[in-house]
Order: structure tokens, then C-alpha cells, then sequence
């Protein structure tokens, strides 16, 4: 259910041998070893583990106002191709102007998964949405190659572009905020990111960032973003929260 909220919000986003080149080897330009996302080696310099990884994609893949007999059929070809393994049957809802169909399950690579197709008529104009949530917890082995092969699967169903991606990690207490900038500024200098924007409100400290070693990018108050850093304090868990992430890119 919590997956299902997150899309409704955003609506209203030889193996051995090749393992060991890639430790040895590097990309000399950017320091970072062949196979590795750029966003993994810019975490990396955080120092912290990994708790979690999203990818996240929202975008429109029809002007149609489209009847749930035709959701089902787009829902269906998406499983197959994801090969999700559904943990019930599909959630769904229909009224005069809105539709929609969602399904959550597993992946083969043990993350969850959740696809929801909306579509929706206001007045003469109609569209149809395709939305994917992943959530893995945890480093994927590959997140590169994992990154492709999903942005190629949605790409056949409609959602082009690239897919956002997040990095999650917890640090104990509360992180200083000079702590919170040196992690940030680490970081940014592992991807070679210039800072476009920052703020620090109470709890909660950001910086966003264009890097030339990550593709894509969205346009916020007129700059092009491709990198976002973020910490914010739980009090309830007295914990630090704190993401590298890469904004969705729709075309």
C-alpha cells in the first residue's frame, strides 16, 4: 500500500572475469571502476552503508482515455516483461473520468515492484500514466546494468526516459551539519558536480548539482539538476537520513 501512496503523489516519477577487470581497471577520466554507476561511487564517498535503493519512473504513454479492458492488457504485457511475481491481485478503481490499475509484487532480483496505470478525462483532454516504484534493500550486484534493462523494458511500454535513482543510508544520531556538508561535498567532488542550489532548514539540509558523469537532467527554477543530496534528522528512530538520488528524466 505504501508504494501505491507514493505513485498517487507524484501523479497530483564470464561474470568472475569481469569482476575482477573491473576491479583493476578504472575509468582514468573519472575514477570510477568500469561497471559502476557514477551514483554508486559519489555514495561511496558518503562512508555509509547502504539501506535501500529506489528506481522511479511516472510518465504519459497515451492521449486516450483508455478503458480498464485495455489498462489489463497493457498491466498484463508489463508483468510478463518485468516478470513480476504479483502478491494479489491487481488494485483497481474506475469512475466517469478516472481510471486506474495497480499491481505489486516481487522481481526476480528480490526487490518489490509496483506498476500502476491511470488514466484520466478532464473536459476534451485525455491521458493515460504509466508509474514504476523499485525497492531493494540493500546494494543491487549491478546497478548499471539493473538500470538499463528496466528503462529498456518500460521504454517498450511507453515510459521513455531515464528512470530516477536513490540511494539510501542511515547514519546514528544526529549528523552535525559541517558533517553534513563534508559528506555532501565528498561526494559531489567524487562525480565532479558543480552545486547549482542548496538549503538548510532545521532538520533538513539539501544541495542540488549537475555532473557531466550522469546522464540526463530536469529542469528546477530554470537550471539543469542532475544530482541531488539530502539529510534530514528522525527524531522518533534518532537517526540521520540521508540520499544521493538522480532526478527522472521524461520525454
Amino acid at each position: 500500500m505504501k508504494y501505491m501512496k507514493r505513485l498517487f503523489w507524484r501523479l497530483v516519477v564470464s561474470a568472475v572475469v569481469l569482476y575482477l577487470l573491473s576491479l583493476r581497471f578504472a575509468d582514468v577520466s573519472a575514477g570510477i571502476p568500469l561497471g559502476q554507476h557514477p551514483l554508486e561511487a559519489g555514495w561511496d564517498r558518503t562512508g555509509l552503508p547502504v539501506s535501500e535503493v529506489t528506481l522511479e519512473g511516472w510518465n504519459r504513454v497515451s492521449t486516450a482515455f483508455e478503458s480498464m479492458a485495455a489498462l489489463e492488457a497493457r498491466m498484463d504485457r508489463l508483468v510478463r516483461e518485468l516478470r513480476l511475481k504479483p502478491a494479489a491481485p491487481p488494485a483497481r478503481g474506475e469512475n466517469a473520468a478516472f481510471r486506474y490499475l495497480n499491481t505489486e509484487g516481487t522481481l526476480p532480483d528480490g526487490s518489490r515492484g509496483l506498476v500502476s496505470l491511470q488514466t484520466i478525462a478532464i473536459g476534451d483532454e485525455t491521458e493515460t500514466h504509466l508509474g514504476f516504484i523499485l525497492m531493494r534493500p540493500g546494494q543491487f550486484h549491478d546497478l548499471a546494468q539493473a538500470v538499463q534493462d528496466y528503462e529498456r523494458i518500460l521504454c517498450q511500454a511507453g515510459l521513455r526516459g531515464r528512470l530516477s535513482i536513490t540511494i539510501t543510508g542511515a547514519y546514528p544520531g544526529r549528523l552535525a551539519d559541517q558533517e553534513i556538508r563534508r559528506i555532501f561535498s565528498r561526494s559531489f567532488h567524487a562525480l565532479a558536480a558543480r552545486r547549482v542550489a542548496g538549503e538548510n532548514i532545521g532538520e533538513y539540509s539539501s544541495w542540488l548539482g549537475k555532473s557531466k558523469m550522469l546522464p540526463g537532467k530536469a529542469e528546477i527554477n530554470g537550471a539543469g539538476i542532475n544530482l541531488e543530496a539530502s539529510a534530514v534528522y528522525d527524531r522518533q528512530r534518532n537517526t540521520t537520513v540521508v540520499t544521493l538520488a538522480t532526478p527522472a528524466e521524461n520525454v
